[in-house]
């Protein structure tokens, strides 16, 4: 099950014969959600917790639940959206 997250935009501006054409422009976002497992969140090895950035989000798919990075370091926890920690790699 594949998540894409909120569209993302960024403002365009072009200036042509003395006016300013502004307009919102499509932006892919930065990460793909993919699904993952919770044995994969919580395995420090794995790829997912390797090439994680704060705020990284993931689907966990064990539990049907999306969890977020809390940090950059591979041994940073997984966390819910309420915070509370949901997996913590070793």
């Amino acid at each position: 099950m594949e998540n894409p997250g909120p569209p993302k935009f960024r403002e365009v501006g072009i200036y042509f014969w003395n006016w300013i054409y502004l307009f919102w422009e499509w932006v892919a976002n930065k990460d793909t959600v993919v699904g993952v497992t919770t044995t994969a969140l919580e395995d420090i090895t794995d790829a997912v917790n390797v090439g994680k950035h704060e705020g990284k989000q993931e689907w966990n798919t064990t539990t049907g639940r999306p969890v977020w990075a809390s940090g950059d370091a591979v041994g940073d926890v997984w966390v819910f959206a309420d915070g509370t920690t949901a997996h913590t790699p070793v």
